[in-house]
């Protein structure tokens, strides 16, 4: 009696879940790639590749799941990102105040470039610890 044999495709999908667990976007890369490694496999079995072999080479053209899943940004590197696109508002909000342009506008812009530098601290005090 023979042991089955392992998924490869099932298996790097699982690896890829677990290395892109907490990143922006991993749901859909995983079925994108799901689907990619489907198609490559269904090529080759059509081009005369074994069923085994297919899927082998499928995920081997893939590369590693840990460099697929550091594609995706964390939700703290887009979280940075947000923070420092608010504190330039805040700046322009600084800028606009001697121009005369409405004062709620300004008053905005500058809001918004308190909560980024609030984030940002946030972000840093987190870090630290």
């Amino acid at each position: 009696m023979s042991t089955p044999r392992p998924d490869p495709i099932g298996d790097y999908l699982d690896r890829l879940a677990r290395r892109a667990r907490g990143r922006v976007g991993a749901e859909r890369l995983l079925e994108e790639v799901a689907e990619h490694l489907d198609d490559t496999r269904d090529e080759l079995v059509a081009g005369g590749v074994p069923a085994d072999a297919a899927a082998d080479a499928a995920v081997a053209r893939l590369g590693a799941p840990r460099k697929v899943a550091r594609a995706l940004p964390t939700t703290r590197q887009r979280t940075r990102a947000t923070a420092w696109l608010l504190t330039a508002l805040g700046a322009a909000g600084l800028v606009t105040v001697p121009s005369g342009v409405a004062p709620h506008i300004s008053l905005v812009l500058i809001t918004s470039g308190f909560v980024g530098v609030t984030i940002l601290e946030q972000l840093r005090r987190r870090a630290a610890t």
